[in-house]
């Protein structure tokens, strides 16, 4: 008795012992290890890209002042707004530098008067003794500072815009008391070298960078345009870890505005040649050694090396062949092999 079989049921036991047949003969391989996969790496000249989000700002704020104490009478400016050099940002009330001004002014007066009429005794009917018209003649001169200095006060009991800028922050209000060189305004200047790009970078990318690397920078409509790196700070903040690097901009006659979020890339490249390791090859980390299973003469052996760089894609190793066979997949096959 024959027992008929559809097409369809053919087909479906096809695909069913295809897959049998095909895990059977996978399982050993798995099991004895020769499934692991190598790959050749090629030395090559030390080349990454670290790439950053960075913030505009101004690299330099600078608080102004009044060079004379007083009480505040008007303020001009206000957070935000834009002045030009030569604007005058504030004033003090004068009544109290008016009166002083006065009152100094007729004290050289009088000392004027003391000295010539201290010279025409001296020198006519010897009525004084030199020590007094020295000291009429060093009155005089002591006046004469107190004078000028009550001068410069009221020409400094106003604020004056020393560049074109703009009020980051105005610190004080009319009618408060203020000592000469209290911060009234912090300005910044509007010129393009004043705006630089802010960036953290961790401790590992910051040692492979130093002043003057080139960056390429992508503002906030996409242009593209150069600058390169300024300052990096020397310690790293307390509660990130990360260290702060300026960069400055070439904009090229594009526009740029501080607090703008824009996309920064930093290339590094040097003559030193290295390996560029996939990271899925990575064993472990041990006392800031990369360990990778490496093949050589057809035997697998377990090697650390330096690390040069890290990103999400590869590690970075000191290179000392041309060529470097590494495990990216089974390797911890191999490596219970290996401590069995």
């Amino acid at each position: 008795m024959f027992t008929t079989i559809k097409p369809r049921q053919c087909l479906r036991w096809f695909y069913q012992t295809f897959a049998l047949a095909c895990v059977s003969a996978l399982m050993p391989a798995w099991a004895d290890g020769s499934a692991a996969q190598a790959q050749l790496i090629e030395a090559e000249p030390f080349h990454i890209q670290i790439n950053r989000t960075g913030r505009i700002d101004f690299r330099y704020v600078t608080n102004l002042s009044f060079k004379t104490p007083g009480y505040i009478e008007k303020l001009y400016a206000n957070s935000g707004q834009k002045v030009f050099a030569g604007d005058t940002l504030g004033t003090i009330e004068l009544t109290d530098l008016k009166a002083a001004q006065a009152s100094v002014k007729a004290t050289y007066e009088k000392a004027v008067q003391d000295v010539v009429r201290a010279r025409k005794l001296y020198q006519e009917k010897k009525t004084v003794s030199k020590d007094f018209l020295e000291q009429a003649e060093t009155n005089l001169i002591q006046a004469r500072s107190t004078m000028n200095q009550a001068d410069y006060d009221m020409a400094k009991a106003r604020i004056e815009a020393p560049f074109d800028a703009v009020i980051i922050d105005r610190l004080m209000q009319p009618g408060e008391q203020v000592q000469a060189g209290s911060p009234v305004f912090s300005v910044a200047s509007l010129a393009n070298d004043n705006l630089v790009v802010r960036l953290n970078l961790t401790q590992q990318e910051i040692s492979q960078v130093q002043a003057y690397d080139q960056t390429t920078i992508s503002l906030a409509d996409q242009t593209m345009v150069t600058g390169h790196i300024l300052s990096i700070s020397a310690t790293a903040d307390k509660a990130t870890g990360l260290y702060e690097v300026e960069t400055a901009i070439d904009l090229e006659g594009q526009q740029a505005f501080p607090g703008q979020w824009v996309q920064t890339s930093i290339t590094i490249t040097s003559d030193q040649l290295c390996y560029r390791i996939p990271i899925i090859a990575l064993a472990s980390m041990m006392n800031g050694k990369a360990n990778f299973m490496v093949s050589s003469n057809d035997a697998f052996k377990l090697k650390a090396f330096d690390v040069l760089h890290m990103d999400q894609q590869f590690i970075y190793v000191p290179a000392s062949d041309g060529t470097l066979q590494v495990v990216i997949r089974g390797w911890d096959r191999l490596l219970n092999q290996l401590s069995q």
